[in-house]
């Protein structure tokens, strides 16, 4: 190790009248001789190593700097100042691998960084294996989009009460960061109900299509929840009187092309009590069940109810048309709507209708709903 020093120090001295290339070949023969004896390196070793870096690091140009970031950047004990002066560098392509991966820089060193760097810098130490309450903070006060849905997708981030309720705030109404949030193991369902229900539809919808497979089918429980409270909110006699309706529906009871086809037509033709009796007995859904589906404020339940039914997406257009009548539009556009459709799952759209179905049983109003209107 003392050879190792000795050369160190005769490099040392080469420094004050050395070129800008010559420079370089000493900046890789000095970081080689570290990157061989890392290992046995005393602290006071490492400090000499140190002091030479950081002199040659100096007015030396921007792809010596990159190469020895990428170096230096997965050392364990490699020299924290060099480290601290390349995670610092205003050029991502030097500090990016040293922001990335050292454990050298501290909490501290992160949060500086965090504070007055620039969005790829923070996006950098969003990505590393380990992200401290402190500096998950700052990302998600002062990051952009890109940052807040990098560190939320981190399994290795941990967030204070404060950093998470900030980043579900943020998760509502920016795109890219709820599907990442809401595949986190450490989420509690409560969470994530309160994410779905506080989101614009458009990162709903976007939601429902991009969450992880693993954690679809808590997305699925929390959707057939939320739909089965709206449900007992809502419960109420049907105000249209669906008698002749009901019985020109039941009489194609067992053809279900039949049934389907009189659907589109029905919606084509602006007879909404017509469409709303046809879904409803294709489907079990009291007629007052499916009018508040279709009146509700998105089209999310709509669409459920038409996947219960393994609908093609022409009878589920004529399914979201009906509900453009009663006042309710759709929200998004409908490409967004199709692919939203095409994302949902067939069994848990049934899991959900068959709820109502049950509801509607156990319920003496939504019993009355379904005799009144047939009377």
């Amino acid at each position: 190790m003392s050879s190792a020093i000795s050369v160190l120090t005769d490099l040392d001295r080469k420094l004050s009248t050395s070129s800008g290339g010559e420079r370089l070949t000493i900046l890789r023969a000095v970081t080689d001789l570290f990157l061989g004896s890392a290992p046995q390196l005393s602290d006071e070793s490492i400090a000499v190593f140190d002091d030479v870096l950081a002199r040659l690091t100096d007015h030396i140009e921007t792809r010596a700097l990159v190469e020895l970031s990428g170096k230096l950047a997965s050392v364990p004990n490699a020299p924290s100042g060099v480290i601290r002066r390349l995670a610092e560098d205003e050029d991502i392509r030097v500090a990016g691998p040293v922001l990335r991966h050292s454990e050298r820089l501290t909490t501290e060193d992160l949060v500086s960084i965090a504070k007055t760097g620039p969005q790829e810098h923070l996006a950098a130490i969003a990505g590393r294996n380990v992200v401290d309450e402190q500096v998950s903070d700052v990302l998600v006060s002062r990051g952009d989009s890109r940052v807040a849905a990098t560190v939320a997708g981190n399994a290795g981030a941990k967030f204070s009460s404060g950093g998470i309720s900030r980043l579900f705030e943020r998760a509502a109404k920016e795109e890219g960061i709820a599907e990442f949030l809401a595949s986190r193991s450490d989420i509690t369902a409560t969470q994530l109900r309160g994410l779905v229900e506080q989101a614009t539809d458009a990162i709903r919808h976007r939601l429902i299509v991009k969450i992880a497979p693993e954690a679809r089918e808590r997305l699925d429980r929390v959707l057939a929840e939320i739909a089965a409270d709206i449900d007992r909110a809502n419960r109420s006699q049907p105000k249209r009187d669906y008698s002749a309706a009901l019985r020109f529906a039941q009489s194609m009871q067992g053809d279900a092309a039949l049934m389907r086809s009189s659907l589109r037509e029905s919606a084509q033709t602006g007879n909404v009590e017509q469409s709303i009796a046809v879904v409803s007995v294709m489907s079990g859904v009291p007629v007052s069940g499916v009018e508040r589906v279709l009146t509700h404020g998105d089209e999310g339940g709509a669409l459920l109810l038409c996947k219960a039914m393994e609908f093609d997406w022409a009878t589920a257009s004529a399914v979201l048309a009906v509900r453009a009548m009663v006042g309710r539009p759709l929200i998004g556009d409908r490409e967004v709507a199709f692919n939203q459709y095409k994302a949902l799952r067939i069994g848990t759209a049934q899991r959900v209708v068959r709820f109502w179905r049950v509801r509607a049983v156990t319920t003496p109003a939504g019993d009355a709903a379904t005799i009144n209107a047939s009377a």
